[in-house]
Parts: structure tokens; sequence; C-alpha cells
């Protein structure tokens, strides 16, 4: 929210709540983003964040709100509570088909769908069948643990897997693409980052700071961004990401192009939600979709029900949470080995094409027509390239910057990495945190790498420097003409400052052969 759109939302996280205990912590600030799952788990958390006061209420992921005629969710009950209370409410959701569309005066539905937008990319399956380790049939658990037979073994399981060879050759073949690697706990991933960073991770301790290529629940918010800023770097990022669960919401990874999915969930929303981190607007290229799936087990059976009866992995497919609710316990009973798959299979496409049809057939045509005019939404596209090819915010902040003292120095790929200066005007500088930043003012940049500040007109460093140089004495001058014929013919004087600095590394101890900055009039 910061980085993309310049607001500043305070983050309340079980840690936060429970540390702020003389105020009602979501009443703390103006702009708060907090899980569902906070108030959901803490009824004193719901308690405060009904009396919050709000004014919008955002939910994101909407479709997950479980609602029926017999019953609905705990999150849906919060969500209904919360909306009663609240004068806005915006319900956000990519797979809109679950939600009922109802709608009448005071609320409005907005849907956009791929067919009418168009530039999305197309997919490629790539299949590898690989034999089930018999160690992995002997101690099967059960379906859904046979999804991920290397938790239920344990230690060792990289040794038995063929999976992990398989991954090994592969990411040498796909040298020197980027490639993001999914896999559905944390565990596995750190098993597989520390094998992988000794034998087909390019550079994977290049970068100061981080050695791991990997993104997890577990890391600290921090540590993910410099993961997925390391795993874009064209220059000498990381080849590969691997991902835990969480690497499927959220983050953006247009720039890349091949996808492997080391393991399959069960949900066909979570599958999308996987590959759709590669399949967006902003992809040039096909993605390719590597899936190795262990044959005879769970894993073949997830598989063929995705890749057959769903054709889930080349194609969106609206219909697919609708055709498991209706085939779970038969999809289950295939899985542990039960029933006919190949029956299964062909009902499963029989469904899936019925209910896409219907889908289809009954769209609301006016809604999409409202929430996609071409006409309008290209003309405004046209008004923002205009805008963003002229190099003017550039210019000025370049001229800004060295005028009062803030270093910048340019970055990989188009960006510019900026920092306070030792001979700055002031002690802080609007909008740059002491640390420093990397920021663009190329709108492609910062889509592309998260870790870069968009500067535009609007961001909130240009605003405030313009209103520091324009309501403060910082860049003025003054001139003052006087005609009087008891003093002599005018003269000017200037004062000049210069000051001697030497780039070179301090153990060099360089300065020592330097003078000490010196004034002349």
């Amino acid at each position: 929210m910061r980085r993309r759109f310049n607001l500043r939302f305070a983050l309340c996280d079980p840690e936060r709540f429970d540390a702020i205990t003389d105020t009602n912590p979501f009443q703390a600030e103006q702009q708060v983003l907090c899980s569902l799952s906070l108030i959901a788990g803490n009824p004193d958390a719901a308690r405060a964040v009904l009396e919050g006061q709000w004014d919008l209420l955002v939910v994101d992921e909407a479709h997950h709100l479980a609602w029926s005629e017999r019953e609905s969710s705990l999150e849906y009950d919060l969500i209904e509570a919360l909306a009663q209370v609240t004068s806005g409410v915006l319900l956000l959701t990519a797979t809109p088909e679950q939600l009922v569309d109802r709608h009448g005066t005071g609320r409005v539905l907005l849907r956009n769908t791929r067919a009418s937008i168009q530039g999305f990319p197309e997919r490629r399956l790539i299949a590898y069948p690989l034999p089930e380790p018999d160690s992995y049939r002997s101690q099967a658990a059960g379906a859904m643990e046979g999804l991920t037979p290397e938790r239920t073994f344990g230690a060792g399981w990289t040794d038995v897997d063929p999976r992990v060879g398989w991954l090994i050759e592969t990411l040498r073949g796909l040298r020197p693409a980027k490639v993001l690697l999914i896999c559905a706990h944390a565990r596995t991933v750190s098993v597989r980052t520390r094998g992988l960073c000794s034998t087909c991770v390019r550079h994977c301790t290049a970068a100061p700071g981080f050695t791991r290529p990997s993104f997890t629940r577990i890391m600290e918010i921090v540590e993910r961004d410099r993961a997925a800023a390391y795993f874009a770097c064209q220059e000498n990022g990381t080849q590969v990401l691997l991902c835990s669960e969480i690497g499927s919401e959220g983050r953006n990874f247009q720039f890349a192009h091949q996808l492997v999915l080391f393991d399959l969930p069960l949900d066909p929303d979570l599958l999308e939600q996987r590959i759709g981190r590669l399949d967006r607007i902003g992809q040039t290229q096909v993605v390719t979709i590597h899936v190795p799936y262990l044959t005879g087990g769970p894993g073949e059976v997830v598989f063929r029900w995705y890749a057959e009866g769903l054709r889930a992995f080349e194609h969106c497919c609206p219909a697919a949470s609708a055709v498991l609710a209706e085939q779970r316990s038969s999809l289950l009973g295939a899985m542990e080995g039960n029933g006919d798959l190949e029956l299964l299979i062909a009902h499963t496409r029989s469904l899936t094409d019925r209910l896409n049809a219907d889908l289809a057939t009954g769209r609301d045509r006016l809604l999409e027509l409202q929430s996609h005019r071409p006409g309008a939404d290209l003309a405004l596209v046209d008004q923002i390239e205009e805008i963003d090819s002229k190099r003017e915010v550039a210019d000025f902040l370049t001229r800004y910057w060295d005028a009062f003292g803030v270093e910048h120095e340019a970055g990989p790929g188009g960006s510019v990495a900026v920092r306070p200066g030792s001979q700055m005007l002031q002690k802080h500088f609007p909008g740059l945190p002491e640390e420093g930043l990397t920021a663009t003012c190329e709108r492609v940049n910062a889509l592309s790498h998260e870790d870069r500040e968009l500067l535009t007109w609007e961001h909130p460093m240009v605003r405030e420097a313009m209103e520091l140089l324009t309501a403060s004495d910082r860049g003025t001058s003054g001139l003052i003409l006087m005609k009087d014929q008891g003093f002599k013919r005018a003269t000017l004087l200037v004062e000049c400052l210069y000051i001697a600095e030497c780039p070179a590394p301090p153990e060099l101890q360089v300065k020592r052969f330097l003078p000490r900055p010196w004034r002349a009039c």
C-alpha cells in the first residue's frame, strides 16, 4: 500500500494488539491493516475492531467468507457485523463466481474478466511422472497426507524422493531463466533451500544480508521483501525462489516465466492462486508450469483430476470450486484407491464444461460493460503513459537532491539508490528514511520490483520537497537595490563554499592528506 499507492497503514498483529493496553489498538491509527484470523481467533480483538468507528472496510479474498442457507462461518459473521456499523464496504475477490450477485440501491458491483480485459499470457503444462518410492507407499497415512508424503516420512526424505533429483536437474536445465518454486509447507522449503544453495542456485550468497532464496510465513516481512527483491534482480539475483504456500498470495512475479509446483493443493482456487503469481497482466511470455507427481498414489489422482478433468493448468476454470464441492467425497475416495478414476475424470470433465457454460451464459453483460469501458480506459492509459514518458520528475529530483546534499546513485535496472548525505542543508529530508531507499520513476520497473518506490508528482517525497522549497527559506534568495548618492558605486559580494571529498574506502585513510573544508570570498 505504501510503495504502490503512498498509503501508510499500521499493521496490527497479535504482538501489537497485546502491547497496546491503555486504549483500543484499532483506534490509535487512521488506517489499519490486519488479518481476519486475528479478530476471528481473539474475542478481545473482535470486540475492539467492532468499536473502531470505521469509514471504510476493505475485505480482500472475500470468497473465503463461507455462507449457506443452513450456516455461516465465524469469519462471515464478523464481516457482516462490521458491515452493519461501517459506512462503506469494499469486497475484493479474484473468484467472483462464488459470490451472489444481489445488488440494489447503494450497492455497486464491478467485475472484470480475462476475456474482456485481454493481455493475459498463454499457459503451458509440462508433466513429469515419477515412480512413487516403496517407502512412501508402505507408510501411507491417508489421502491428504499422500499429497505431501515427505512430511509423514520425516528426516531423510530427500534421499528417497525422486522429485529431489528431478528438481536439481530441471533447474540446471532452465538456467539462467528465473524459476518460482511453490510447495505446501515451510519445512519442505527450508530443506530444499539448504540443498539447492550448494548445488544449483547461482550466486545464492551474493546479496549482502541474504543467503537463502526462500520465502515462507515464518520469515519476517522485511526478510520476505528482501528475498523477493533478490529474486527480481536481473543482474546478480538468484535464479530460483522457493516459496511455501504464502508465496501464492499477494506477490507478483510476472518477470519470471517458469513455475515449478513441487506438490499440488487439493483446493483448485489455491492452484489458480499459485499459477496467478506469474499468469497476470504484465507477463510477456508463455508461462510454463512444471509439475512432478508420484505415480500410483494420491498425487497422480489429483494431477489427473486437475489436468484432464478441470483442465485447470492451461486454462482458468471458473467452475472449479463448484466441481470440487460436488465431487470431494468421490475424489478423496479415488485418492485412497477406491472407485473408478477414469469414470471420475470423465464426470469431472462433463460437469466442468456444463458449469462453465452456465457461468458464461449467465454473466451480467451490462455489468461487465460498466466495469470495463475500453474507450474511456484506453484514453486514461494514454494519458498516464504520456506523463510517464516525460523525465520531468526524475530531472527535478536529481537537481533537488544535488542542491540539498542528498546522496543518490544509479542502481540496477533503471533504479536509483537515495540516502541522506553528510552535507545536507537540514537534518532530515522529507520522505527519506535514515537507511535510504531504492526508487524508480518508471512504472513498469516499480511493478516488477516490489522493493522500489515509484516516484511521481503525487509521491509524498516529491510533494513535501516542493513544499519545503516554496514554504521555507531554503533555496530562496534576496536582492536589494539601493540608489543613494552618499554611497559609492554598487559592489557585489559572492560567498562560495568548497568542500573536498574523496570516495576512497575508509581503510585507506585518504582524508589525512586532504585539506579541511575552506571558505573563500
